[in-house]
């Protein structure tokens, strides 16, 4: 069973369904808030790469990824 998530802006705002023919909702301010502060942290840690950070990560997008998604 494949899962379903699309995102759209409606009149400034991101709404969210999880159907192709489903209403859309918006999505909650505590998800974009935590959304944005892992952009943040991701966008910060591209910005401060330097090459003592190559031992444990090949490169930026590699940091970058675990600042997203915690892997």
């Amino acid at each position: 069973m494949a899962i379903y998530y699309e995102e759209k802006v409606i009149r400034g705002s991101l709404y969210f369904r999880t159907n192709p023919v489903g209403e859309f909702f918006p999505v909650p301010a505590e998800t974009l808030t935590a959304n944005l502060l892992k952009y943040k942290r991701a966008l910060s840690d591209i910005a401060n790469w330097n090459e003592s950070m190559e031992d444990e990560y090949e490169d930026p997008g590699d940091r970058a990824k675990c600042a997203l998604y915690g892997e």
